[in-house]
């Protein structure tokens, strides 16, 4: 069997790297797999199943969030589906597993490369990591559904991390049942150890930041705190911003003391961002399913979720009152005062999270994915 992961874009390097070595790890001697994805910078990979695609963004680029940028991601990405389609060629993969159909947005062109998969009987695996684009145009969504759902004829198999991904795939796409396979995201272990005292109470949000994870919604979420509870914290917004949303928001995050770093965070300033915080806040508005979430879970922190389906399904185990509402300033507010005051059962939470790292291991996604690989490689069987 001979497999194929491709990022195309190289959007999750640190999903991608994970899931490969455990693949690579668990796979039969006769077996290969290969990671076909762009360098990333933040992620050094060395590995002898990484085989790097193109990477034409240069350095300065990589934070930036202008026409630029997109229109040179844009060839890169058209450049690596060619140089893709050359290696399917001369390699005769079995397995073609995408993590992303990147161009999917903006045009129907990514079919026309499942179909030439598909004349070559070579099988495709999809991984949905979120049903639309993030920040997506809701005028846009039925265009893009209509592409997807025709790229779906052209798959042989689709995962998902959650049942309620699952669910909205049944039902904005037109997936049939058997062909999604939920696999849980593992979750990424911390790399460095720091010094894990906390002197006060610090809430930090952590990674990209924007409108649909809720970003402008801590802000205003502190602004309707009590002085007297405002005083007794640190709210902290940290990871690459774009710059519209940056400017619209920064003056008031200012004015209630919140410190915020619009930059891209080395993985060492990553993990002592999180090191350092008693409190992780994810006030996402919509998501499907949440990488920071899987980071954070290894450092045993307090996670202050939105209640969205993806979110309470993955921390299952959590109680009502650890949930916040979605798109609501005042119900984030006063779950925050709460454990100021120390109204909810931190320990509590942290036993489950405890039971969530045992649950969400790469051993077991990776032994899910590959057996996936060989029910629909035994199809034809």
């Amino acid at each position: 069997m001979k497999i194929a992961i491709v990022d195309i874009s190289g959007k999750i390097p640190l999903y991608d790297y994970y899931l490969t070595n455990g693949i690579y790890t668990q796979i039969k001697q006769d077996d290969t797999v290969t990671l076909l994805s762009p360098r990333d910078i933040n992620v050094p990979i060395q590995e002898l199943w990484f085989k790097p695609l193109l990477s034409l963004l240069p350095k300065s680029l990589h934070e930036k969030y202008n026409v630029g940028r997109r229109v040179m991601k844009g060839g890169e990405v058209i450049l690596n589906y060619i140089y893709f389609l050359f290696l399917c060629l001369s390699k005769k993969y079995d397995v073609i597993h995408f993590q992303w159909l990147p161009l999917m947005e903006f045009c129907s062109i990514e079919n026309f490369v499942l179909q030439l998969l598909k004349r070559r009987k070579t099988k495709v695996v999809l991984t949905v990591h979120n049903i639309f684009p993030h920040d997506y145009p809701e005028s846009k969504k039925g265009v893009y559904k209509t592409r997807m759902k025709l790229a779906m004829s052209k798959i042989d198999s689709i995962v998902c991390h959650t049942e309620s991904t699952r669910l909205e795939l049944v039902k904005e796409w037109g997936v049939p049942t058997k062909k999604i396979n939920v696999v849980f995201h593992g979750i990424f272990p911390a790399h460095n150890n720091f010094d894990s005292r906390i002197e006060e109470n610090i809430f930090s949000m952590v990674g990209t930041q924007s409108s649909y994870k809720g970003t402008d919604l801590l802000i205003k979420a502190v602004e309707k705190l009590p002085n007297d509870i405002r005083a007794k914290i640190k709210v902290r917004i940290m990871g690459p911003t774009g710059a519209d949303f940056y400017n619209q928001y920064i003056e008031l995050a200012r004015s209630l003391g919140i410190e915020w770093n619009p930059k891209r965070l080395s993985d060492e300033e990553f993990f002592r961002v999180i090191s350092s915080s008693k409190y992780i806040i994810l006030p996402y508005r919509e998501i499907s399913q949440s990488g920071v979430l899987l980071q954070v879970l290894s450092f045993n922190k307090i996670i202050i979720p939105s209640d969205l389906p993806a979110f309470r399904e993955t921390l299952s185990g959590f109680t009502e009152d650890m949930f916040f509402e979605s798109n609501s300033a005042s119900s984030l507010a006063e779950i925050m005062m709460k454990y100021v005051r120390g109204d909810i059962n931190e320990s509590k939470q942290m036993d489950i999270i405890m039971e969530l790292n045992d649950k969400y291991s790469w051993d077991k996604s990776c032994t899910k994915t590959i057996s996936i690989y060989k029910s629909i490689i035994n199809q034809d069987k």
